[in-house]
């Protein structure tokens, strides 16, 4: 199991590190809305009239807007983010990986393991994944980045453990990853954030809020 769990470490870590790459898709904004079998098309966010074929003295005030509050289902977990979020998805049927880039400067990689890990192996994940972060931060940085004890990290529907790394980047900004595995019985996801120091109380409540929403399906 252990094993299995490695390489999906490795394929999750590879894929953060493309994440980068993915080039941003152009949203639709025409859409088509079906009242009582009768279809109409509405543009995003723009009010229209529109009136029925079948019952001419009947009309409907229709709008369509984006939800603040989007919802991602991936193959055995789900999470909700704010709209503010650039979205990438791997789509892969193993370590299925989606990176979140928000506006206020942060980034966050949710890898969903599709399985859960052993009480006994959890350690060693997590270690594995803090081991590959702080290899891509060393040409980065000033000096070597400074690594935190493992801690609990508990949020609504999860919990597990927590490491931080720190470090000053040849730029002279103080950065921070955060990298969690958060596990129940029969689940398991890695979530890793990155974020400058001076944006930490900015961001704080909408990292939060994407941790919170991280649930089983």
């Amino acid at each position: 199991m252990i094993r299995t769990m490695l390489a999906l470490i490795l394929s999750l870590f590879a894929g953060s590190l493309a994440a980068g790459q993915a080039t941003d898709v152009v949203v639709p904004t025409t859409y088509q809305v079906a009242i009582n079998g009768e279809v109409f098309e509405i543009t995003l966010g723009e009010p229209i009239t529109v009136k029925s074929r079948q019952q001419p003295d009947l009309q409907y005030d229709i709008s369509l807007r984006v939800a603040p509050l989007q919802h991602l289902r991936l193959n055995t977990l789900q999470l909700s983010y704010d709209r503010g979020c650039r979205v990438s998805d791997d789509h892969k049927q193993g370590a299925r990986t989606i990176t979140l880039g928000h506006d206020l400067g942060f980034t966050m990689i949710v890898g969903d393991l599709s399985g859960t890990i052993d009480p006994a192996d959890r350690p060693r994940v997590l270690r594995l994944l803090v081991k590959r972060m702080v290899q891509s931060f060393r040409p980065k940085a000033e000096k070597e980045p400074t690594v935190s004890k493992i801690a609990r990290a508990a949020f609504k529907e999860m919990s597990g453990r927590v490491v931080s790394i720190q470090y000053r980047d040849m730029d002279g900004y103080d950065r921070t990853c955060v990298v969690y595995l958060l596990v129940d019985d029969d689940h398991a996801c890695s979530c890793i954030v990155q974020y400058l120091d001076e944006d930490a109380v900015a961001i704080a409540p909408l990292v939060k809020q994407i941790l919170d929403s991280i649930r089983p399906l």
